[in-house]
């Protein structure tokens, strides 16, 4: 994948993360509202962080999925990201989404992912696009049913009920 790639949508510009979006990134990761759902409300420390990115770059080399920074398209800096990552055991390609509080109740989050999921079944070629959430994430659920997604099954993992959802390419 070319590093230049970037979608855009109405509001946001999407670019896959880069090695000097260390920080920005790994401060929307540890704000407490964000990293309740993402990181089960843990706050990881900057390495993690770090490997996640040279992990995404490995990937994008190779031309597969990885992750994605969200900018608003008339701002420079970072409100979230966006993207492809393999989750659970065994690993299951899912979307991957999230905003800093400020832009919540906007609809930018549906954008953002509406694009990703164009981008998917297009460059990447899924047939079919997972997501999943913490039953208690109300507005990450709501997300997942504006883009169209349709629920596949509720399962406890790791002391949560996890909500699965699935998005097929007709």
């Amino acid at each position: 994948m070319d590093q230049k790639q970037t979608i855009l949508t109405q509001r946001v510009k999407l670019s896959p993360v880069r090695e000097d979006e260390l920080e920005e990134l790994h401060q929307i990761w540890i704000e407490p509202k964000v990293r309740k759902y993402l990181w089960d409300d843990i706050i990881i420390p900057k390495t993690q962080t770090q490997e996640i990115i040279t992990q995404s770059l490995a990937a994008f080399a190779n031309k597969q999925y990885g992750l994605w920074v969200a900018r608003l398209i008339d701002r420079n800096e970072i409100i979230g990201f966006n993207g492809y990552w393999q989750f659970f055991d065994p690993p299951q390609i899912q979307l991957l989404y999230g905003l800093l509080p400020q832009y919540w109740g906007q609809g930018l989050a549906t954008e953002m992912s509406k694009a990703m999921l164009d981008y998917g079944f297009k460059e990447y070629g899924f047939k079919t696009i997972n997501a999943s959430t913490d039953l208690e994430n109300k507005n990450s659920l709501a997300v997942l049913e504006r883009l169209g997604m349709k629920y596949v099954k509720q399962e406890n993992i790791d002391n949560k009920e996890t909500l699965f959802y699935q998005l097929r390419l007709i």
